[in-house]
């Protein structure tokens, strides 16, 4: 949603949010949470550096 609106700029936030629906307060409570990740947020990003994403395979492939 963020993204559309970035964007399109010319269409208007409140117009946008008004036709689909979605409270305004929802919308800057996204858009917080982008430059203000919560703690859950922050603690997957340093859990996904320390361990790829693909650590699972690699040790089924080991054991199999």
């Amino acid at each position: 949603m963020t993204a559309l609106l970035d964007e399109h700029p010319r269409l208007g936030v409140e117009c946008v949010l008004r036709e689909l629906h979605i409270a305004s307060s929802t919308y800057y409570r996204w858009r917080r949470a982008e430059k203000e990740p919560c703690e859950r947020r922050r603690r997957d990003v340093e859990l996904t550096v320390k361990f790829p994403p693909d650590l699972g395979q690699r040790l089924l492939t080991l054991r199999g």
